[in-house]
């Protein structure tokens, strides 16, 4: 009974480490990722886990609507919602210089 009392103490220190250490930081980071993919809109500014970046134009249900390309010759493509590798800008986040000239800032035709 000793020993396997003993063993449980020496035991439960490396259990709470494994949980802190690998456990919770996974859980929290799949916390963020679902919070951003519930919270896209139209409008938002994303990079695809394969490296597009695109405005949505649509979204419906767990597939969306991304608009890429030029503004002369834009290309829609589909994507499911899990795709989304981080949103770069808002649909509210506009900067003032791009509202005021109405083009994009970084990419100008």
């Amino acid at each position: 009974m000793n020993a396997i009392l003993a063993l449980v103490i020496q035991l439960l220190p490396f259990i709470l480490i494994f949980y802190f250490l690998l456990i919770r930081p996974q859980k929290k980071q799949q916390k963020q990722i679902s919070d951003m993919l519930s919270s896209l809109k139209n409008g938002d500014e994303i990079v695809t886990v394969g490296g597009i970046v695109g405005k949505i134009v649509r979204i419906k249900d767990n597939d969306i609507i991304v608009e890429t390309g030029f503004k002369q010759n834009p290309v829609q493509i589909k994507f499911q919602k899990a795709a989304v590798g981080k949103v770069l800008k808002s649909a509210q986040s506009d900067s003032p210089e791009e509202a005021a000239t109405g083009k994009d800032a970084e990419f100008e035709d």
